[in-house]
């Protein structure tokens, strides 16, 4: 009976534990290259291990990457200057993913300043210098352009997001050098902007999405935000709970906040959100419509989700039946043969 106990034990762990791993299983090898900033003499903290640099309006500069293959095979590598920006779990990102938007009050992106080798093939355990050059603009600007250099194996085997699914892995390692230009060294006033909030979905969920705007050429980091939605009659409807965030200059964090489709019929509403800085709070609002056309295209959605679910729930019932089936009989055949013996 035990015997028995213990492979159903096995059977059940198994039917749970695998497809779990085999979703996250990483099948890269362990980093292999190796890659670190030249710092010039215009750097503004010789002991930062990134590009810092202190530039003059209309100067050309040779940026340098030192990078060494460690692998006993030749190796090819790509390296792309990105602007950063702020990706929807509130972090810097320097990835270039597009999907985080740039507000258009960025005066130059990091793509337009850097040109260079975005290629290189390296011999097993050779070391290159990489060059790129740096065209600072004539035009002056304020505030800080802050990008990085971000390197990674061509051709790496990965597996990108998958939102409709709600999975988010990618299984690509990579190198970032940071690429912090300024032109002085004052920092501007901060200014914060809130787009017209929407209801839209989120791995196939109602959601309401809005975009907090950083309208200044400024790193915000460890920053504070929370808010409310209401109603027409001024209900509070949501709560949109404290965070904590950090954003690239001049770009946008897009808020998602899950709601229940129940609570937002069709009307009129208002999105309020309280930031917090190191010493300054700011206070925004933004009034907005949600359509009875929204409602439908979101609900489709939602209902397709409780469907996907119920039949996961199903075919679960059914293993589990499986199971019972099979020690059932175990059982039975057991008791038959201690009878005829």
């Amino acid at each position: 009976m035990k015997k028995i106990f213990y492979i159903v034990v096995c059977l059940i762990a198994f039917c749970l534990i695998y497809p779990a791993q085999t979703l996250a299983k990483n099948t890269s090898s362990d980093m292999a290259y190796y890659v670190e900033a030249i710092i010039p003499d215009n750097q503004i903290d010789q002991a930062k291990t990134y590009f810092d640099l202190l530039v003059k309006p209309g100067e050309w500069q040779t940026l340098q990457l030192r990078v060494h293959n460690a692998r006993s095979e030749e190796l090819t590598l790509e390296i792309k200057p990105h602007t950063a920006r702020t990706g929807t779990g509130g972090d810097i990102d320097y990835s270039g993913d597009d999907k985080s938007s740039l507000a258009t009050s960025l005066p130059y992106s990091i793509e337009e300043l850097l040109e260079g080798e975005e290629q290189v093939t390296l011999k097993p355990n050779e070391t290159r210098t990489v060059s790129f050059t740096l065209k600072v603009p004539k035009k002056a600007f304020s505030g800080v352009l802050l990008g990085g250099f971000y390197i990674h194996e061509k051709n790496q085997a990965k597996q990108v997001d998958d939102k409709k699914e709600g999975v988010s892995i990618k299984n690509q390692y990579a190198y970032v050098i940071g690429c912090k230009v300024r032109v002085d060294e004052e920092e501007e006033e901060q200014q914060f902007a809130l787009k017209t909030p929407k209801l839209t979905k989120w791995n196939d969920l109602p959601a309401i999405s809005v975009g907090l705007t950083n309208e200044a050429s400024r790193i915000l980091s460890q920053y504070e935000l929370q808010g409310e939605i209401r109603n027409h009659s001024g209900k509070k409807i949501q709560e949109i709970k404290k965070r904590t965030f950090s954003m690239a200059p001049d770009s946008v964090y897009q808020l998602i906040e899950k709601v229940s489709l129940d609570d937002f019929p069709s009307g009129k509403y208002s999105y309020a959100l309280t930031v917090k800085g190191e010493n300054e709070v700011w206070h925004l609002k933004k009034d907005f419509t949600i359509s009875g056309d929204q409602i439908k295209q979101v609900q489709t959605d939602e209902e397709k989700h409780e469907s996907n679910f119920l039949n996961v729930l199903i075919i679960g019932i059914a293993v589990l039946l499986l199971l019972a089936i099979l020690i059932f009989v175990l059982l039975k055949r057991r008791r038959k043969n201690e009878e005829g013996s």
